[in-house]
């Protein structure tokens, strides 16, 4: 029993250092599964959701089918699945607001210690790269040529988005999410929408209490706005998995060398933010964006040692 509570515990610790990197521009959550050994059995369970789950979810009063849905119940690997989601989430609720902080009163620190994670990443996941072919070579240059740009295209702020821009933003960044080396958070702050999302979700975290005098209204606008964007990102998320996983499948060296690509593309992101808010003429600010930057080096390094692929 103690054995398997640590072994779930493991799991939503997990589960929270990939809601962090979920929420952190520049830092991918597909990043630290792939560090922790879980990134294929993510894909997995994420990849099992399907019409065909859902019928039988609907007919599961039907005992000629009940059958059909405990297989498939089983197959989304539910005792991995639940604490990996709940860590994930409670990262996300808890770090939110001092994420958002950090981005705006201490912005070159916070790329800085993140550019070491990055870059520490890929010193541990390099094994995985493979360029033994010219096709695989021209992908890996493409892939990182689409990255690069893409992460220095900051958009205006969005201050008011419509249903449709929401969706399709969540359908955009769930894909984002599970690709190691491109950052959703930083996607949703390239269609600037980062700040309003995080804005919109501090929001309602705040107006839960009103619920508890029958205060509706306050929360109805965010939880709106939240359910369109979950919405769109569940779709996204869904058949993203599929996607990559099929990719893996079919072809691993390469689907793995261009990710990473991906992933080296998007440094540009952390760097210019950087460059852009420290003044190179003030050492100390220097001395300071580096500490960081081997403080976020050291981060990926010590949970490949202690949360390695052990799960």
């Amino acid at each position: 029993m103690n054995e398997l509570i640590g072994k779930l515990l493991q799991i939503y610790l997990k589960g929270i250092f990939i809601g962090i990197a979920n929420i952190v521009p520049g830092l991918s959550g597909g990043t630290i599964a792939l560090i922790l050994g879980i990134y294929d059995r993510l894909l997995s369970c994420i990849s099992e959701f399907n019409l065909s789950l859902f019928s039988n979810m609907a007919r599961s009063w039907d005992p000629s089918y009940r059958g059909q849905f405990k297989f498939s119940i089983n197959k989304l690997d539910l005792p991995f699945l639940i604490p990996i989601s709940f860590g994930i989430l409670t990262a996300i609720v808890l770090l939110s607001n001092f994420i958002s902080f950090s981005f705006t009163h201490f912005r070159a620190f916070s790329n800085s210690f993140f550019l070491g994670i990055l870059v520490m990443s890929l010193i541990l996941l390099s094994s995985e790269i493979n360029l033994d072919s010219i096709p695989r070579l021209l992908y890996v240059v493409f892939a990182f040529t689409i990255s690069f740009i893409l992460s220095g295209s900051v958009s205006s702020i969005q201050t008011s988005p419509g249903s449709a821009y929401i969706f399709i933003s969540g359908m955009l960044v769930s894909l984002a999410m599970l690709l190691p080396g491109i950052s959703g958070a930083a996607l949703l702050y390239l269609l600037g929408f980062y700040e309003f999302l995080l804005a919109t979700f501090n929001e309602f975290l705040l107006s839960l209490p009103s619920l508890m005098v029958g205060n509706y209204h306050s929360i109805l606008q965010p939880g709106l706005t939240l359910s369109v964007f979950g919405l769109g990102f569940l779709i996204g998320l869904v058949n993203s998995a599929k996607f990559v996983k099929m990719a893996l499948n079919k072809n691993r060296e390469t689907t793995m060398s261009i990710l990473l690509a991906l992933m080296v593309g998007s440094f540009r992101f952390p760097i210019s933010e950087i460059i852009n808010n420290t003044q190179s003429s003030n050492f100390e600010s220097i001395l300071l964006v580096l500490f960081f930057f081997f403080i976020g080096a050291f981060a990926p390094y010590l949970l490949s040692k202690v949360y390695g692929p052990s799960t």
